[in-house]
C-alpha cells in the first residue's frame, strides 16, 4: 500500500459516517466546479475604486494611535520590538536570506514558492485535486508553507513604517507579484490548505496596510493584491475545516475571514462572511479551549497559535472582545503563566513554531500575549499560584519558588476531536526543570509528513518519562497525525498546600493488555524530594514486559551511577535519581537502530541525548518507587 494510501486509510477511520459523507460531496465538488474553475483565467470583477477607499480609510490598529512616534506605535502591538533589530532582519529579507525553520540560506534572485529549499526538490504545478501534501518525492511541505505565509513581509513593513524607506515597500510589493504569478488559482500546493491560505491572507492585509502611504503601492499594484486576497478569502470561506478537521485549522481559517472582510467591507458577500466568521471563531475559542484555560489540541503551542490568531483578528481592527472570550483568554495566560519556567515555555505536545503577524520568537509571542491580555483584562498583573491543577485540561504544576523548581505531571486527554493529530503518547508523563534548567523533558517534535519513523519516535511513549507496557505505545499512532485506540486517563485525587503537592492519576492504555498504570506524584518542597510511585494494576496474571523511561535534557551530565543510583548534573546544579532496586536499568544516546535517546529544541532539528530506560517483567500487581532529591 502507498503512502497516500495508508494516509487517507488511516485517515478515514477517524471519520464519523456524516464526516464521510460530508468529505464525498466536497471531492465531487473540487473535482467538477473548482477543477472547471481552475482551468480558466480568474479575472475578478471587483469594485476596485470602493475597495480603494476601504483601504485609505477602514482604521488599522495603528491609526487608532494618537501617537505621533511611530516606534511606540508599533510597539504598542509588539512589545520589545526594537527599530535596531527589525532593521536588521528586513535588510536580510530584501536579500532573500529568509530563516525557514533551521534552514539559513539565501533563497536566491527570486524566491521560488513551490520550492522547498531543505531538500530542493520543487513542487509541480497542478490542480490541488491531484495533490497528496504528504508525498515526498516534491520535498518537505511544511518548509514550503512556513515560507508561504508570509510572515517576513510583515518585517519589511514595519521597517518601512519606521523609515518610510521605499525599498522595503518595493520588495513587499515585489514577493506579492511573485507569489501571484506562480501560483495560479488552485494549481499549486499554496493553494491547499486553507490555513495556510488564511495565515498568508493576515500577513499580507496587515504589511500592505503598514506600506499604505507608499509610492510604489500604485493602484494597479494594489489591486492584483486584492484580487488574490479575495480569491483566497472566497475559496477558504467556502470550504472551512469540518468535523475531525476542525482544530487550529478552522480558527486561522475564520480568522483570516474576519479580518479582511472588516478591512474591505466592500469585496462581494463581505457583510455576510464578516458576519459568519465572527459568530464561528467566538464559538470554536471557546470550543477548543477548556474552561480551565488549557487547548483542547494538547499542545502548547497550539493554544498560543489559535490565541494569536484570534487578537489578529479582532484587535488590529479594535473589535471588542466578548466577555465571556475575554474570560476563557485570561484563564489561558492563567495556565501558560504556571507552565512558564524562567523565560520559556516548555514544548508539550506537537509543535512547530507557528507565528503570526511579524512574530519571530516564543519570547516575542509571550510578550505579545501577556502584552494584550493585560490591556482586556485592564490589569497588567495576573496572579499565579506556586502551584496549580488544571482538571479539565489534565496538568498538574507543582512549584517550589525557593528552588525556582517546576514540575509538570500530564493527567488529561491525548488531543482533540477523532483524530487527536497535535497529542503525544504522554499520559502520566512528567517535566522537571530545577533552578530553571531542564532535567527532564518532553522530546519536541523534530518532523510532521517527512521520516515515518521520526515522527513516531517523538511522539511515542518510550520518548516521554512515563511507562510501556510489552513494547506497544500508550495509544496506537496510525499516521502522522491520527490515532486508533487511545488511553483515556483519570485524576483520583490531588492535594496542594505549602509543603507538600501530591497527585495520583491512572490511564487505561493498557487495558486490552489487562494492565492498569496508575501514578502518584509526591512534591516535598521543605525537604526539596520528588516521590514518583508507579502501581501496575494486572488482571489476567500473564508476563508483561514494563519499561519506565526518563528523558533527560541534552545538556544533562551523569556523574554518578551505582545500584539505581544517579547523580545528575547540569552546571553548577546536582540531583539525584534513585529508582526501583528491582529494574535493570540501561542508557540510550542517540541511537538509530531503532530509535532511541533524542531531543529536538526546534522543529527540524533533533540532537542526541540521554533516556534512561528501567525494565523488568511483572505477572501480578506490581509497585515501583523512583525518588528525585535536589
Amino acid at each position: 500500500m502507498t503512502n497516500k494510501l495508508k494516509f487517507y486509510s488511516n485517515r478515514l477511520k477517524c471519520m464519523s459516517l456524516p464526516e464521510l459523507l460530508y468529505r464525498i460531496k466536497w471531492k465531487t465538488k473540487l473535482e467538477t466546479y473548482y477543477k472547471i474553475l481552475s482551468l480558466k483565467q480568474q479575472k475578478i470583477n471587483l469594485p476596485f475604486e470602493q475597495l480603494q477607499q476601504d483601504f485609505n480609510s477602514t482604521k488599522f490598529w495603528f491609526e487608532y494611535s494618537q501617537e505621533k512616534n511611530k516606534e511606540k506605535i508599533l510597539q504598542e502591538y509588539y512589545p520589545n520590538l526594537t527599530p535596531k533589530s527589525t532593521i536588521s532582519k528586513a535588510n536580510a529579507y530584501l536579500q532573500h536570506t529568509i530563516p525557514i525553520y533551521e534552514l539559513r540560506k539565501n533563497l536566491g534572485k527570486e524566491i521560488n514558492w513551490n520550492k522547498d529549499y531543505k531538500t530542493e526538490k520543487i513542487w509541480t504545478r497542478q490542480f490541488i485535486g491531484k495533490i497528496h501534501h504528504a508525498d515526498s518525492n516534491y520535498g518537505y511541505v511544511r518548509y514550503i508553507w512556513e515560507l508561504n505565509r508570509c510572515n517576513h513581509l510583515v518585517t519589511l513593513a514595519q521597517a518601512y513604517f519606521l523609515t518610510e524607506n521605499e525599498k522595503y515597500a518595493q520588495e513587499i510589493i515585489s514577493q506579492i507579484g511573485s507569489w501571484i504569478g506562480q501560483n495560479p488559482y488552485l494549481k499549486t500546493i499554496n493553494w491547499f490548505s486553507g490555513l495556510e491560505l488564511g495565515t498568508r491572507i493576515i500577513n499580507w492585509t496587515i504589511a500592505l496596510k503598514l506600506i499604505k502611504k507608499s509610492s510604489y503601492l500604485t493602484q494597479e499594484r494594489l489591486n492584483n493584491a486584492l484580487s488574490s486576497i479575495y480569491l483566497q478569502t472566497d475559496f477558504t470561506y467556502h470550504n472551512l475545516s469540518k468535523y475531525s478537521s476542525a482544530n487550529n485549522h478552522l480558527v486561522g481559517e475564520l480568522a483570516s475571514i474576519k479580518l479582511t472582510t472588516a478591512v474591505f467591507p466592500h469585496f462581494p458577500h463581505a457583510k455576510k462572511w464578516n458576519k459568519i466568521s465572527t459568530k464561528k471563531i467566538d464559538r470554536e475559542i471557546l470550543q477548543q479551549i477548556y474552561e480551565d484555560g488549557v487547548g483542547k489540541e494538547q499542545s502548547v503551542n497550539y493554544l498560543l497559535f489559535i490565541l494569536d490568531l484570534y487578537f489578529w483578528s479582532s484587535l488590529a481592527i479594535d473589535q471588542e472582545i466578548k466577555p465571556e472570550i475575554k474570560t476563557r483568554i485570561i484563564k489561558s495566560r492563567e495556565f501558560l503563566s504556571a507552565l512558564e519556567i524562567g523565560t520559556f515555555l516548555p514544548s508539550i505536545g506537537d509543535t512547530d513554531e507557528a507565528y503570526v503577524s511579524g512574530i519571530h520568537s516564543e519570547k516575542e509571542r509571550i510578550n505579545f500575549f501577556n502584552h494584550w491580555t493585560a490591556k482586556i483584562n485592564h490589569n497588567p498583573q495576573i496572579k499565579n499560584t506556586p502551584s496549580k491543577l488544571f482538571p479539565l485540561g489534565g496538568y498538574f504544576i507543582s512549584k517550589n519558588t525557593a528552588q525556582n523548581t517546576t514540575l509538570i505531571f500530564d493527567c488529561g486527554p491525548l488531543g482533540y476531536l477523532s483524530t487527536s493529530g497535535h497529542g503525544h503518547c504522554d499520559a502520566l508523563s512528567f517535566i522537571l526543570t530545577i533552578n530553571n534548567k531542564p532535567f527532564f523533558t518532553d522530546p519536541g517534535t523534530y518532523v510532521y509528513h517527512e521520516g515515518k519513523e521520526w515522527r513516531n519516535y517523538f511522539k511515542s511513549t518510550e520518548a516521554h518519562n512515563t511507562i510501556k507496557i510489552d513494547q506497544r505505545d500508550q495509544s496506537q499512532i496510525t499516521g502522522p497525525f491520527t490515532y486508533g485506540k487511545k488511553a483515556q486517563t483519570k485524576i483520583i485525587n490531588s492535594k496542594i498546600n505549602p509543603i507538600i503537592d501530591e497527585i495520583t492519576a491512572s490511564h487505561n492504555g493498557y487495558k486490552n493488555r489487562g494492565v492498569i498504570h496508575q501514578r502518584t506524584i509526591t512534591h516535598d518542597k521543605k525537604a526539596q524530594e520528588i516521590t514518583i510511585l508507579d502501581i501496575l494494576q494486572t488482571k489476567n496474571n500473564k508476563p508483561h514486559e514494563l519499561s519506565l523511561f526518563f528523558n533527560l535534557s541534552p545538556t544533562i551530565k551523569i556523574q554518578e551511577s551505582s545500584n539505581n543510583h544517579f547523580i545528575l548534573s547540569q552546571e553548577k546544579t546536582k540531583i539525584k535519581l534513585t529508582l526501583d532496586p528491582s529494574l535493570n536499568t540501561t542508557q540510550h544516546h542517540g541511537e538509530t537502530n531503532p530509535i532511541f535517546g533524542w531531543n529536538s529544541p526546534q522543529f527540524g532539528i533533533k540532537i542526541p541525548s540521554l533516556c534512561l530506560e528501567s525494565t523488568t517483567k511483572i505477572t501480578t500487581t506490581t509497585t515501583f518507587k523512583t525518588t528525585i532529591t535536589y
